[in-house]
Protein backbone atom coordinates (compact mmCIF):
# COMPACT_ATOMS: atom_id res chain seq x y z
CA UNK A 1 0.00 0.00 0.00
CA UNK A 2 1.70 2.79 -1.10
CA UNK A 3 0.94 6.88 -0.01
CA UNK A 4 -0.86 7.29 -3.01
CA UNK A 5 -3.07 4.12 -2.64
CA UNK A 6 -3.97 5.29 0.74
CA UNK A 7 -4.47 8.73 -0.34
CA UNK A 8 -6.92 7.62 -3.55
CA UNK A 9 -9.05 5.05 -0.81
CA UNK A 10 -9.01 7.60 2.21
CA UNK A 11 -12.09 9.23 1.85
CA UNK A 12 -13.81 6.11 0.52
CA UNK A 13 -12.71 4.22 4.13
CA UNK A 14 -13.42 7.81 6.75
CA UNK A 15 -16.45 9.17 6.39
CA UNK A 16 -15.80 12.50 7.68
CA UNK A 17 -13.64 14.81 5.60
CA UNK A 18 -11.89 16.45 8.55
CA UNK A 19 -10.72 13.28 9.74
CA UNK A 20 -9.16 12.70 6.12
CA UNK A 21 -7.75 16.26 6.02
CA UNK A 22 -6.47 15.96 9.92
CA UNK A 23 -4.51 12.61 8.89
CA UNK A 24 -3.22 13.62 5.74
CA UNK A 25 -1.97 16.57 7.18
CA UNK A 26 -0.49 15.01 10.97
CA UNK A 27 0.83 11.42 9.12
CA UNK A 28 0.27 8.59 9.58
CA UNK A 29 2.36 4.64 9.71
CA UNK A 30 1.32 2.02 7.83
CA UNK A 31 1.55 -1.53 9.68
CA UNK A 32 1.02 -5.11 7.97
CA UNK A 33 0.14 -8.33 10.15
CA UNK A 34 0.69 -11.38 8.95
CA UNK A 35 -1.58 -14.08 11.04
CA UNK A 36 -1.31 -17.26 9.29
CA UNK A 37 -4.12 -19.82 10.57
CA UNK A 38 -1.85 -22.06 13.04
CA UNK A 39 -1.65 -18.88 15.35
CA UNK A 40 -4.21 -19.19 18.37
CA UNK A 41 -5.08 -15.77 17.69
CA UNK A 42 -5.48 -15.92 14.16
CA UNK A 43 -9.58 -16.73 15.24
CA UNK A 44 -10.04 -13.27 16.79
CA UNK A 45 -8.32 -11.92 14.16
CA UNK A 46 -10.41 -13.40 11.23
CA UNK A 47 -13.49 -12.94 13.61
CA UNK A 48 -12.69 -8.83 14.34
CA UNK A 49 -12.37 -8.64 10.11
CA UNK A 50 -15.63 -10.35 8.92
CA UNK A 51 -17.31 -8.63 11.97
CA UNK A 52 -16.02 -5.13 10.62
CA UNK A 53 -14.57 -4.70 14.57
CA UNK A 54 -10.51 -4.88 13.12
CA UNK A 55 -9.94 -1.34 14.93
CA UNK A 56 -11.91 -2.19 17.94
CA UNK A 57 -9.45 -5.45 17.85
CA UNK A 58 -6.37 -5.36 20.32
CA UNK A 59 -5.23 -8.91 20.55
CA UNK A 60 -2.02 -8.77 18.52
CA UNK A 61 -0.03 -11.73 20.34
CA UNK A 62 1.90 -12.26 16.98
CA UNK A 63 5.89 -13.10 17.08
CA UNK A 64 7.72 -10.12 15.53
CA UNK A 65 8.32 -12.14 11.96
CA UNK A 66 4.95 -11.27 11.55
CA UNK A 67 4.79 -7.60 12.31
CA UNK A 68 6.09 -5.32 9.08
CA UNK A 69 6.39 -1.56 10.44
CA UNK A 70 6.46 1.57 8.19
CA UNK A 71 10.01 1.03 7.18
CA UNK A 72 9.59 -2.21 6.17
CA UNK A 73 6.19 -1.57 4.44
CA UNK A 74 7.79 1.31 2.33
CA UNK A 75 10.66 -0.78 1.31
CA UNK A 76 8.30 -4.03 -0.18
CA UNK A 77 5.84 -1.35 -1.76
CA UNK A 78 8.84 0.04 -3.65
CA UNK A 79 10.50 -3.50 -4.36
CA UNK A 80 7.17 -4.07 -5.86
CA UNK A 81 6.79 -0.66 -7.55
CA UNK A 82 10.19 -1.19 -9.67
CA UNK A 83 8.87 -5.02 -10.81
CA UNK A 84 5.66 -3.58 -12.43
CA UNK A 85 7.14 -0.28 -14.18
Amino acid sequence: MSHEWIEAKLSGAVSDQGLVDTILRSGYSRHLLYVPFYLPSAVQHVEALTTGAEHDHADHDLPFTHHYKEGEVEEAVELKASRIR
